[in-house]
């Protein structure tokens, strides 16, 4: 494993009481923490765009562990395929 939080991580957040919308959050994993893995908040960027990069930032190890899965049931290695990896685990991509 690369060394991230074990997952699944989850997206939740903060909702302003009037309006409903979105005013910050962040992606949780359970088990083993139960606690927050990244906090967002909205201080740069639109609320549309923070909940966007927290989607995607959910979404990292499911995405690694596909990766790694269609690298590995490949009939050739694909270096696209490697270097996101190897980025995701911190290697020299």
């Amino acid at each position: 494993m690369s060394g991230h939080t074990s997952g699944p991580w989850f997206l939740e957040g903060n909702w302003d009481p009037k309006s409903g919308r979105p005013v910050g959050g962040w992606v949780s994993a359970f088990p083993p923490s139960g606690v927050p893995v990244f906090e967002l908040t909205p201080c740069v960027g639109t609320l549309d765009e923070i909940c966007a990069n927290a989607r995607l930032i959910a979404a990292a190890p499911d995405m690694l562990a596909a990766l790694k899965h269609a690298q590995a049931n490949m009939p050739h290695p694909d270096q696209m395929i490697d270097d996101a990896i190897a980025k995701a685990e911190g290697g020299a991509a």
